[in-house]
């Protein structure tokens, strides 16, 4: 793998980290402080957002190993057609 993918990896990868790091920074301060946060007029624990954010960073977590081992492949080459065409469920 050359050098200018490695390091868009870790790049990717650091915002992954930040993402997940974020999230468990903002569940936890929100659980302490009993935040609520007002969703169409409704209030929401505030901890739910963190969730979301966690849920966020773990995802782009495993999305970036696929990356990485799909441009470890050797055969694998770009197409335009990778874009815009629908594959099949495998």
């Amino acid at each position: 793998m050359s050098l200018s993918k490695a390091a868009a990896l870790l790049g990717l990868g650091l915002v992954a980290a930040a993402i997940t790091v974020s999230g468990l920074w903002f569940t936890t301060v929100s659980i302490t402080l009993n935040n609520e946060v007002t969703v169409l007029g409704n209030p929401v624990p505030a901890y739910l957002l963190g969730f979301a954010a966690i849920y966020l960073g773990v995802t782009s977590f495993i999305k970036l190993f696929r990356l990485a081992r799909a441009l470890k492949n050797p055969k694998a080459t770009f197409s335009w057609k990778n874009l815009y065409e629908k594959k099949a469920a495998v």
